[in-house]
């Protein structure tokens, strides 16, 4: 640990290794450049509120945190904009 914080092996957007953190607000491990032009993310609470996926069996679990994780590494910060972009 380096300064009381974990360090992370690479960020999960551009693979950098260095100064990697995980970043509240992106909810990701990211370097800093990457958190600079991530836009901050819903929860996974709110994002299932908004898309209103079923989560009701292990198989819908399984998708919805698909989608959550893809929603993560997307340039979208709106839920709803990310959703849509989906079926365009």
């Amino acid at each position: 640990m380096k300064g009381g914080k974990e360090m992370y092996a690479y960020c999960e957007i551009c693979g950098d290794r260095e100064n990697i953190e995980y970043r509240s607000r992106s909810r990701l491990n990211l370097c800093e450049a990457c958190h600079q032009s991530t836009p901050a993310k819903a929860t996974l609470t709110e994002f299932l509120k908004i898309t209103k996926l079923p989560i009701s069996t292990n198989r819908e679990i399984v998708v919805a945190q698909e989608y959550f994780d893809d929603y993560k590494l997307s340039n979208y910060g709106d839920v709803e904009q990310y959703w849509e972009s989906l079926s365009e």
